[in-house]
């Protein structure tokens, strides 16, 4: 029995040993300061892009998820409130924006630490609400609580983030919590987030959201008062130096090992795009974004295809990209540039149209060539013109009497007639001898018997 409990003592030593080493790895990928250079810049043909202040930062076509730039984009940072991206993400796709969401003492767990807004146990929010205040005022008590509705429980919840990350591609990303507070094992990238929101922008309520600048939360059963909020995403909010019609909002994030993080869309020439930068200074955040976008809509141009596009280098024609059909059976076509994927479309085939043959113009008839063309060659022989008469002098019954004469001889009639005449003749003779004979017979038959 001694000998079993010693042998699970050091079970149990050599998993906290595991679990430890594990956190520790965490914590060294984590290498805050370090530089990076821009990867892309050494793409073969890729237009060469500035250098942004952040530690690490990405753009990306949201549409394809090309790579336009890249800086470290898949080297671990901490995300802080950028999570929220995802606790949206999340809320919008398993519940509804009316549903009703009381707030309760493990929901407000958290209050205690970072930006909350200060709700009660018992107090009831709309889930819309909740969307609004979490992504505008960046609420961690309100992000925690939307995660216990929508997931049964906080852990539960994260459970589904991660699941979430994996299904979208992120490679390099775990999470622990619906808000980003902080945690060493609490990590994403540049890249990642940048997958995550790309995702977000495909729901119009989370694009909305994003795009509010002020939100007035009214009274609740608990609270009498109105609070208002206004966003932190300054390149979206019009009046400020920072801002840029073409962005879509996004969401900010602050922590002291996280320095601030930002991840944005932008919608400009029928193209969006994202980017996010990591671990910067505020300043910093917002510049940096700003280059990113200039960069990406003044350096590339798209080649639209019947359905799909590609972005690629100014300059860079078709015929010069490299097509790959997908295997899906889709007819989808990928794009690469010296190697580089810059996007995908499809062209329908063009439709050939089946050739009719023109009506053959055939002559015309003989009789319409006499009707319509009066020949001049010689040798071709010409209808006679009949020319009409005139009986003027005549007196009128004579005259009329005379054109019918003439009507009869153009059309013939008189052969007509001639012939009527002719029988009517032979009829009449034959009618005359028929008599003529029995007026012999009866002459004979009575002189007979006297």
């Amino acid at each position: 029995m001694k000998k079993i409990i010693q042998k699970g003592t050091m079970m149990i030593v050599l998993l906290v040993l595991l679990c430890s080493t594990c956190v520790c790895s965490v914590q060294a990928a984590v290498a805050n300061d370090a530089v990076y250079p821009i990867d892309s810049n050494s793409q073969a043909g890729w237009p060469q892009a500035p250098n942004v202040s952040c530690e690490t930062a990405v753009l990306m076509d949201a549409n394809t998820g090309e790579i336009l730039y890249n800086k470290g984009m898949d080297q671990l940072r901490y995300p802080a409130s950028i999570t929220k991206v995802m606790t949206c993400l999340l809320a919008l796709q398993n519940s509804t924006m009316d549903a009703q969401v009381t707030f309760t003492p493990t929901g407000l767990a958290d209050q205690a630490e970072g930006t909350n807004i200060g709700m009660q146990a018992g107090e009831v929010l709309t889930m819309e609400q909740c969307l609004y205040v979490m992504m505008i005022q960046s609420a961690n008590d309100v992000a925690s609580q939307i995660a216990e509705y929508v997931g049964g429980t906080i852990p539960q919840f994260v459970d589904m983030m991660n699941a979430k990350a994996q299904e979208l591609g992120c490679a390099n990303t775990h999470f622990v919590n619906p808000n980003g507070l902080p945690n060493d094992a609490h990590y994403s990238t540049a890249h990642d987030f940048a997958l995550i929101f790309r995702e977000a922008l495909k729901i119009p309520e989370f694009r909305t959201i994003i795009g509010t600048v002020s939100y007035q939360l009214p009274p609740t059963n608990l609270n009498p008062n109105v609070r208002n909020f206004t966003s932190h995403i300054a390149i979206a909010v019009p009046g400020t130096p920072q801002y840029q019609d073409y962005c879509l909002g996004g969401k900010s994030g602050l922590t002291i090992a996280a320095k601030n993080t930002l991840v944005t869309g932008a919608q400009k020439d029928d193209v969006t795009l994202v980017a996010c930068v990591m671990r910067g200074a505020v300043e910093q955040v917002y510049a940096d974004t700003q280059v990113l976008y200039e960069y990406g809509y003044g350096q590339f141009d798209k080649i639209a295809f019947d359905e799909g596009y590609a972005l690629v280098p100014k300059g860079v024609t078709l015929e010069q990209l490299t097509p790959q059909p997908k295997e899906d059976g889709s007819g989808y076509i990928d794009y690469y540039y010296n190697g580089s994927f810059v996007g995908s479309g499809y062209t329908a085939p063009p439709v050939v149209e089946e050739s009719v043959a023109e009506p053959e113009v055939k002559p015309e008839t003989e009789i319409e060539s006499k009707q319509n063309v009066v020949p001049e060659t010689e040798g071709t022989e010409k209808e006679p013109v009949v020319k009409k008469k005139d009986y003027s002098n005549l007196p009128v019954w004579q005259a009329k009497l005379c054109e019918i004469r003439d009507v009869m001889l153009d059309h013939k009639l008189y052969i007509v007639i001639a012939v009527l005449v002719l029988i009517n003749v032979v009829a009449i003779i034959m009618v005359i001898v028929k008599a003529a004979k029995r007026k012999k017979y009866k002459h004979k038959k009575v002189s007979h018997y006297e």
